[in-house]
């Protein structure tokens, strides 16, 4: 496995770990008012970083890594990417 490989998988990691954060802290107050934006930049930032090092290295666990990268953008970067824009933009 070389660099790109694992760093492309660890920022899916990272980017999967914040969702899941989300997910589970959503609902208090102090998350919401000091740590939202931070996680939702995490969120759309680090499978874009993830699915680039994907592409660089053309081997299979990189391209499994650039897909799953992929994945995660379009199923839950687009709703976070909107959701950091209203925050940031909408008041």
């Amino acid at each position: 496995m070389s660099k790109f490989d694992m760093f492309s998988f660890m920022f899916f990691f990272i980017a999967l770990i914040a969702q899941l954060i989300d997910f589970i802290c959503s609902g208090s107050i102090y998350f919401y008012n000091h740590f939202l934006q931070w996680i939702l930049l995490v969120i759309v930032v680090s499978p874009i970083i993830g699915f680039a090092l994907g592409l660089y290295d053309r081997g299979r666990l990189g391209s499994i890594a650039a897909i799953l990268n992929l994945l995660f953008f379009l199923a839950f970067g687009l709703l976070a990417l909107l959701n950091f824009w209203i925050l940031t933009f909408g008041k």
